[in-house]
């Protein structure tokens, strides 16, 4: 049976298919999820984690294990001279850890083309990914990205790959948009030997708990099974020590000091003139004691499908409801690694005010309304129900 990512619970003990294990050491580790003992400090380590999404089928693959490599510096607010690179440089870039790859080359997989990632100090904030190892060759710009910024924009450093304007162009880089996963492949990553789910590490354990969240969890928009398995562990007598996805999720939350949450999934229909070159529409939410989902303007939703015959666009995300009270849609767009409000907006909108059964704001109808610091100047709307 399907179940939404809102039925789980925000209490720290959960329910354990055979015995509790008394310590992270035990197998399997996913296992100690009602022990509040590890409920601890996120510990800094000088690093954080960059997760890349290849979006395209285009740019050909070298070997079956990975292909991505990372080439990073630190530079001066200042000066287009780097300070300091990545060790090696250029020529040596380090390559990306594979975590999975559509089987097929089907679009449809949650992986995309391939779902990486790579660790960087904090201090590098430029980064420039390529598929091919060694030194720049002729011919090679569309075997690499331009180099970019980790600026405000990537703030939980999500990005993702596609071809560029023509073929012998640079590949575009852009921030926040990861392929919904299915149930098997949430857990993958979620399990995934990169993540230490007993580990307070604010890029490798617990402690990365809002990263995972924003990029894997939120950004998914199919059903999920909290049931899935996540690891069998061992058998003590008959019972097998397991843990389901949904335990995991709850205790990654927990153990970092989050509560688990109440999940919504709302749409978005644009109208022809709200889109244009690298357009986005985000999601500004916010709640009681100033909680928001980011600052303005917020979070770039997940672009779902365009309707050729309507020329509109559909967007989505998976909404922390337990958080926010009020919502606003925002055409977006980003400069330099920076996402920006795009000079509309629709009018602020109460979650409490939703009709029952509708989960789409659509502005279809609409005629361009430019903000230009005008209140008055918000974009109409109707609530109305998502058809996939």
């Amino acid at each position: 049976m399907k179940k939404k990512l809102a039925i789980f619970g925000a209490v720290c003990g959960v329910a354990i298919v055979g015995i509790v294990a008394a310590a992270c050491s035990f197998t399997p580790k996913t296992s100690l999820l009602s022990d509040d003992n590890y409920r601890g400090v996120v510990e800094e380590t000088g690093l954080k984690r960059i997760y890349v999404v290849l979006n395209d089928e285009t740019w050909s693959h070298d070997s079956v294990d990975g292909d991505l490599w990372i080439y990073a510096e630190e530079n001066d607010a200042l000066d287009d001279e780097p300070i300091s690179t990545i060790e090696g440089g250029y020529n040596d870039a380090p390559k990306m850890h594979l975590i999975g790859r559509s089987s097929d080359g089907s679009r449809d997989d949650g992986y995309g083309y391939g779902l990486y990632y790579f660790d960087l100090k904090n201090e590098y904030n430029y980064i420039q990914i390529k598929n091919f190892a060694g030194e720049w060759q002729d011919g090679y710009n569309a075997k690499q990205t331009a180099k970019t910024s980790l600026g405000m924009g990537s703030e939980y450093n999500a990005l993702w790959i596609e071809k560029g304007e023509d073929e012998t162009a640079v590949r575009n880089i852009n921030f926040g948009y990861v392929p919904a996963l299915t149930s098997e492949q949430l857990a993958h990553v979620l399990s995934h030997e990169f993540i230490d789910s007993c580990s307070p590490n604010v890029h490798n354990g617990y402690g990365a708990w809002k990263q995972l969240e924003k990029i894997f969890i939120s950004q998914n928009l199919g059903d999920i099974d909290m049931d899935t398995v996540v690891d069998a562990g061992e058998t003590v007598g008959e019972k097998p020590l397991q843990t389901t996805l949904g335990e995991l999720i709850n205790a990654l939350a927990v153990r970092s000091g989050n509560v688990a949450p109440e999940y919504l999934v709302l749409y978005f229909e644009d109208a022809s003139w709200w889109q244009g070159y690298n357009v986005s529409t985000s999601i500004y939410a916010y709640g009681p004691n100033d909680a928001n989902n980011g600052a303005w303007p917020g979070v770039v939703m997940t672009h779902l499908r365009y309707d050729s015959d309507t020329s509109h666009n559909f967007w989505g995300i998976r909404l922390d409801v337990s958080l926010y009270t009020n919502i606003q849609f925002v055409r977006a767009g980003y400069n330099n690694g920076i996402l920006e409000d795009w000079n509309a907006r629709t009018a602020d909108l109460s979650l409490a005010d939703i009709p029952s059964g509708m989960n789409m704001y659509s502005i279809v109808n609409s005629t361009a309304s430019w903000y230009d610091n005008n209140p008055d100047n918000v974009v109409p709307g109707n609530w109305t129900a998502y058809v996939g």
